[in-house]
């Protein structure tokens, strides 16, 4: 479905992704969704293999070292240019899905204030993990 496509959008929120997607024809395409699970890692390459931006934060090399295992690659994806967008995640937890429902995600912990964040937390009999 996303072959000769292109990605037009990625937008984020918690540990969600999605990206917009156009058809060969310019039509508007299916949406690709992104879930990073608990370790979950986007790695965007260019056509000769070289990150493609700034890497921040954790191992720069995940995905590449010698212990990384073949099917800790979740999910990858080749560009016309032959560059590529790969989920790795070696806990299973990643996943990748056409259509997900972005409207079932809550909100970014960056984008609710203190008051609502109370609000969500007390009025929720789910029990909380906290360090003794």
């Amino acid at each position: 479905m996303l072959t000769g496509g292109k990605l037009t959008e990625a937008r984020r929120r918690g540990k969600a992704m999605w990206c917009e997607t156009v058809t060969a024809d310019g039509s508007s395409g299916p949406t690709l969704g992104i879930h990073l699970g608990m370790g979950g890692r986007v790695i965007v390459t260019a056509p000769d293999g070289e990150r493609t931006s700034q890497y921040g934060g954790g191992d720069p090399h995940v995905g590449e070292r010698p212990t990384d295992k073949p099917e800790w690659t979740r999910f990858s994806m080749t560009f016309d240019d032959g560059g590529q967008l790969r989920l790795f995640d070696k806990r299973r937890l990643g996943r990748v899905r056409l259509e997900p429902d972005i409207d079932a995600l809550g909100p970014d912990a960056a984008e609710i204030g203190r008051d609502d964040f109370r609000h969500r937390i007390g009025s929720s009999g789910a029990p909380l993990k906290h360090d003794c």
